[in-house]
């Protein structure tokens, strides 16, 4: 018999649901026990909640809450399938454009990937990975690597995560040959290779852009796609966010 890869080992009706829906969504096999059950004993990776985890030097368990964090038990399931249990580098990637793609990698096995509308929600992701993997793998080298492909979009995201992505080297990668067809797919897929990928330190002209005619009227339409119509930018206040006079962010932040 083949050996049972995940478990949801718990009682908690909630948990059940939402990790049966998560697991799905990430379209890995799985068998449902309860806690104890021989199953449970086989499978390479049990997922359970606080209340309900056995053995706290079991390294195949996945503890989660009744609503668990879809990103962050992904990556703790994935990791666990690889056989990762102290990862040397942990690298997220990021193909800035219209769509973000992020990836993560782990001594360069892919280990989660997500694709995402904007600059400020991918810098939200991308924060919150790495809050993650300090409080879990605290021994890793953590590095960020963006992509160079889109100035505008790279600049925007860079102002969301330079100043608070302490500890972990942040890198610009050349996107030559990274592109590939398939819509979201390809964002992630982009960004597995960057991830993989060395580049250069960021400099200031990398934040701070030229007020071009065509980043004003990108900008310009970015922010409505933000504000899903409900505000626009001024030509200067475009400029102002292309120079870092005006932080893009609050701007959205005041038109909600």
């Amino acid at each position: 018999m083949a050996r049972i890869e995940v478990a949801v080992a718990t009682r908690d009706p909630k948990a059940l649901y939402n990790t049966v829906r998560l697991l799905k969504a990430l379209k890995l096999g799985f068998n449902v026990c309860n806690p104890g059950d021989s199953q449970c004993e086989v499978a390479k990776v049990v997922i359970t909640t606080e209340d309900e985890a056995w053995g706290t030097e079991d390294s195949r368990i996945v503890k989660i809450g009744s609503e668990p964090d879809t990103d962050v038990t992904a990556i703790e399931v994935r990791i666990r399938l690889l056989g990762i249990i102290r990862p040397s580098v942990i690298a997220i990637g990021v193909d800035p454009g219209m769509r973000f793609g992020l990836a993560m990698i782990a001594d360069g096995n892919s280990v989660h990937t997500k694709t995402v509308s904007s600059p400020i929600e991918a810098a939200r992701h991308t924060l919150t990975w790495l809050h993650h993997i300090r409080q879990e793998y605290p021994d890793s080298e953590t590095v960020l690597r963006i992509g160079t492909g889109s100035p505008l979009y790279s600049a925007l995201y860079l102002r969301g995560v330079i100043d608070k992505a302490v500890g972990s080297v942040i890198e610009l990668v050349d996107e030559h040959h990274t592109t590939i067809a398939g819509g979201a797919i390809s964002d992630q897929s982009s960004a597995v290779i960057i991830a993989s990928r060395h580049g250069r330190t960021p400099s200031s002209s990398d934040i701070v852009l030229e007020p071009k005619e065509g980043d004003v009227k990108a900008l310009k339409l970015l922010f409505v796609r933000l504000t899903d119509g409900r505000s626009s930018l001024t030509t200067n206040e475009a400029r102002l966010v292309l120079a870092g006079s005006l932080s893009l962010e609050k701007l959205v932040d005041e038109s909600n």
